[in-house]
């Protein structure tokens, strides 16, 4: 497809060129020579425009409008070429560069709101722009968009608890299965999955009943009170216990509850052991209360009205409150027991025997040493051969300690705890449930102090029977003491169990008894990190025949489901995958890459379903895994007016700063992009640059500097700077950033663009003054020159030059000049207006939404493409003639150039990509070199990614005039 060359102006306004669509966001790509009718390795143009600002083309889901445009193409002609979009409408998306120099391109348009089309935004009331969760990655190779990992989805008011306990996974009737867990208001909520119904997926979470419960807290497992009754147990926020119920019999089917029962003396989201029936028709639970008694509860369902009874306390305080209590076991017929670790730290166990008058339940009764963890958590107790039970927990030195009873020797007692292995464990983690991986053969898992799977366990086939163990095995890179799922059997002789790694991934350990040696494999990771790290995950259950799958409340508080297909190859964990996706979605965010190469997303209105204007999260992404994590909710969270495109900026300390204005703050703030953790660090600027419509641009970055960042806004009527890191003594501020000049002095520029320069300088071209009318354009461009003196003493013995040297350090009056270039624009740019560096110093602007209002863009888009040469000086410019593709950091590479004795300065400047009057890519590095040859130059790297992210730049050469070099060098920074 070729655009037509429709007007030809003279300099410095060059051809204007039909660019076919709406060009609402535009990103520079840097392209090698692959062959095709013309050469490519100038670099292109990647335009896009989604619905082009028309809710029509949005319903009719008409949203093809991608170009790509040919830099090195003379005069413009023969520059446009097809690209085919997303299937997503991507207008008003984020994008930014990936370290491989492919774009990511994240949400955009969902729908557009009913009071879209009495203006450009659609802001009154509730009627915000919903924006989706989809992206799309851009490789300038191949031409072609990529679907990748979609975003978060993020739950309104009812999400649940990052990390919450999840009750097994049960059965409520042939094919159906659920689960319950506690959401952050404190209100039960029940998942489920319908096997019988296609499609088969996960539904929920659904809340039911009041908000009084403890969020997160522990539920007991679901048990069968009656045929076709469910209930499970769990202790409110005001300390009473409560019971929630399913009735299949009794029509419409749905949970209820929670009903509380009994006195308040409970520990609020304290431990509830298992249901237990002791005898027809009668169950019970324990659980200690808040003074450290043992608390029995109880149903008789023979005895009308049906209720539970209880709490009833027996036994001293000497125990631990709400402290974790094994499932209750039956050691002989009608003798039942259960043991925890009390206050002083020995064991203590409770039994009820059911043969002997009156009925009730004994002690606690401590037994053994008093070296355990007070409180602790223990494995289920298992009979490890008839008549003798154990129990196994890691004591105060993380050591393994064993207990048992055997049954058959008299008199009847409890023994141990006694210690065995190393000490490498965590004092009181969890220890899985036992398991027999081979007759006689038993063994359990846990989480070493190294963040290493151990494994104990007891051959009863091989004399002295004793425990051995615990033996580390697999990677450290587990959570140390992390929750270990309940062991399954995936196949005969094939065991498996997940935890939750330290980057929040799942990870799966497991031992094939068939293959020899025997011994565990893994732990092996598997999807993304957007779980919490070392959280409970539940008992995996078999949903079908070979099909098994396990639950985990993620961080973004959505529930996560993972499964093994044993039916289909290769057999492999999929997942996790969250379910219930409501909210998340993102239109107009800000994108930034960080020094590892991933990315980091901020802002945006939500999706339709979220009922949040501003959800106040960020994302982050990895190219590895493919996967976008949900950090830390800021203090903006939930409140009004959404944040939209803020201006966004990696520091070289590796913190994101935001220029703009963010709910919750009342001062800029700078992110942790870590964990999204957000702190308020210098004032404001003016209030024109608080929003969306000013262009800001982060300086010239210099290593005379210190690579210090400084940030301009401008398009007011006074631009302003601040240097994050002046002089000692001093604070950081916003100051005028010198005084307009010329024609467009004193007026606002709404939605202009500003573009670094090879010079080190910015070009502020387009903008209105008063939105939405075109009638009141800027046209003309303005030159911003920073206080920077690039006029330095060659030094060392080397003859090293260096990248100039700010002057408002020394002098702080220095504040940088404006110069208007009275050579107007043939063309208005308004809202949707982008401009762009090219590698030949020309600077590439188009769009703009005609008197900023939506329609069709054949008539209210502006389609013209114009090129502006800045006012370089006159006279021959510098030829770059090689240069390396690939260069790491702190490193000396060697570049060509016949024009080496005159080189004043080489810079780095990574390759844009724009949208909305901002492009957080465009980043300017000085750089240090020495002449090594006649033709040859030796230039020094930038020193760390957090100058210098990793991802594509223009090497460019400046001579002693200030003339950059005819034609930049594409090089790609990379990590080692």
């Amino acid at each position: 497809m070729e655009a037509a060359v429709t007007e030809e102006i003279h300099m410095p306004w060059g051809p204007i060129i039909d660019s076919q669509i709406l060009a609402i966001h535009a990103a520079l790509v840097a392209t090698e020579d692959v062959g095709g009718r013309r050469p490519r390795r100038g670099g292109e143009i990647l335009y896009f425009g989604g619905d082009q600002h028309w809710q029509q083309n949005n319903i009719e889901h008409l949203v093809d409008a991608s170009r790509c445009f040919a830099c090195d193409a003379p005069n413009g002609q023969h520059a446009i070429d097809y690209v085919k979009s997303p299937t997503d409408d991507v207008f008003c998306s984020g994008h930014a560069f990936l370290a491989d120099g492919r774009l990511m391109v994240c949400g955009g348009t969902q729908l557009f709101p009913p009071d879209a089309v009495g203006g450009p935004h659609g802001h009154g009331e509730a009627n915000h722009f919903p924006g989706h969760r989809h992206c799309w990655v851009y490789d300038p190779q191949s031409r072609k968009f990529a679907e990748v990992a979609s975003l978060n989805p993020q739950f309104d008011g009812r999400h649940l608890k990052p990390g919450a306990w999840v009750s097994p996974v049960f059965e409520q009737s042939p094919g159906v299965f659920a689960a319950l867990t506690i959401d952050k208001l404190g209100a039960m909520n029940v998942v489920w999955l319908d096997t019988t119904a296609e499609p088969v997926g996960w539904n929920g979470p659904v809340a039911f009943g009041g908000r009084d419960l403890v969020p997160g807290a522990w539920v007991t497992p679901v048990f069968e009170q009656s045929p076709g009754v469910f209930a499970a147990l769990t202790i409110g926020r005001r300390g009473t216990m409560n019971v929630v119920w399913l009735d299949m019999n009794v029509q419409p089917l749905r949970w209820q509850g929670p009903v509380s029962f009994g006195d308040n003396h409970l520990q609020p989201g304290g431990w509830v052991s298992h249901v237990f029936e002791q005898s027809p028709g009668v169950f019970a639970a324990l659980t200690v209360d808040k003074r450290g008694v043992m608390n029995v509860v109880w149903l008789d369902t023979n005895v009308q009205p049906v209720g539970w009874q209880g709490p009833v306390g027996f036994g001293g305080r000497h125990l631990m409150p709400g402290a974790p209590i094994s499932p209750v076991f039956e050691q002989a017929p009608g003798v039942f027991a259960a043991l925890t670790v009390g206050r002083r730290g020995a064991m203590n166990v409770v039994w009820l025997e059911m043969n002997a008058q009156p009925v009730g339940w004994k002690g606690p009764v401590g037994f053994g040493d008093q070296h355990l963890v007070p409180g602790s958590h223990m494995s289920p107790v298992f009979e490890q051969a008839p008549g003798v039970f154990t129990a196994l927990t890691v004591d105060q030195r993380g050591v393994m300690n064993v207990v048992w009873l055997d049954t058959n020797v008299q008199p009847v007692g409890w023994k141990g705890p006694v210690g065995f292995g190393g000490r490498h464990l965590v004092p009181g983690a969890p220890v899985s449930p036992v398991f027999e991986q081979s007759p006689g053969v038993f063994a359990a898992l846990m989480v070493g102090k190294r963040g290493a799977m151990n494994v104990v366990w007891l051959d009863m086939n091989v004399e002295p029977i004793g425990w051995k163990g615990p033996v580390g095995f697999g990677d450290e890179h587990l959570v140390p003491g992390a929750h270990v799922s309940p062991t399954f059997k995936q196949s005969p002789g094939v065991f498996a169990a997940l935890t939750v790694d330290q980057r929040g991934v799942m990870n799966v350990a497991w031992l094939d008894t068939n293959v020899q040696p025997v011994g565990w494999k893994g732990p092996v990771g598997f999807g993304g990190p957007h779980l919490v790290a070392g959280a409970p995950v539940s008992q995996v259950f078999e949903q079908s025949s070979g099909v098994f799958a396990a639950l985990a409340a993620g961080r973004s508080g959505a529930m996560n489901v993972v499964w093994l297909d044993m039916n289909i190859e290769p057999v492999g964990w999929r997942g996790p995958v969250g379910f219930g996706a409501l909210g998340g979605g993102r239109w107009y965010p800000t994108l930034v890459t960080l020094p590892s190469g991933e990315l980091f997303v901020y802002a945006g209105h939500p999706r339709n379903d979220d009922s949040r204007h501003n959800p106040g999260t960020s994302e982050r992404y990895d190219p590895i895994t493919d996967s976008w994590a949900l950090l830390t909710p800021t203090n903006g969270a939930g409140e009004g007016f959404p944040d939209l495109y803020p201006r966004l900026f990696l520091l070289p300390n590796g913190r994101v700063f935001s220029a703009s204005a963010l709910a919750g703050y009342s001062r800029c703030v700078h992110f942790d992009a870590s964990t999204g953790s957000a702190a308020e660090t210098v004032v404001l600027p003016d209030s024109h640059y608080h929003g969306f419509s000013a262009p800001a641009v982060m300086l010239p970055l210099l290593p005379n500097d210190g690579y210090r960042p400084r940030v301009l806004v401008c398009g007011g009527v006074t631009a302003q700077y601040v240097n994050l890191e002046p002089a000692a003594g001093t604070s950081p501020s916003w100051r005028s950033a010198g005084i307009r000049q010329g024609s467009a002095a004193g007026r606002i520029r709404r939605h202009a663009c500003a573009v670094l320069l090879p010079t080190g300088q910015v070009l502020m071209t387009g903008g209105v003054e008063d939105p939405p009318s075109d009638e009141v354009g800027v046209n003309e461009p303005e030159i911003y020159t920073p206080p920077i003196d690039w006029v330095l003493p060659i030094v060392g013995p080397m003859n090293t030059r260096s990248a100039g040297i700010y002057l408002d350090i020394a002098d702080s009056k220095q504040t940088g000049s404006w110069v208007t270039i009275e050579e107007p624009s043939p063309v208005v740019r308004n809202y949707h207006s982008t401009a762009l560096l090219m590698p030949d110093g020309r600077v590439w602007t188009a769009g703009s939404s005609i008197k900023g209002a939506p329609g069709d863009p054949a008539t209210q888009g502006q389609l013209k493409i114009a090129i502006f040469t800045p006012p370089y000086p006159a006279g021959r410019r510098p030829r770059l003639t090689k240069a390396p593709r690939n260069v790491g950091y702190g490193q000396p590479f060697e570049i060509e150039t016949p024009d080496a004795v005159g080189i004043a300065r080489i810079a780095l400047i990574r390759c844009g990509s724009v949208t909305h009057a901002f492009d957080a890519d465009q980043r300017y590095i000085g750089l240090s070199f020495m002449r090594v040859g006649r033709n040859k130059l030796q230039v020094q790297s930038p020193p760390t990614p957090s100058v210098a992210p990793p991802g594509e730049y223009m090497l460019f050469l400046i001579d002693r005039k200030g003339r950059p070099c005819i034609y930049a060098k594409f090089i790609r920074l990379h990590r080692s």
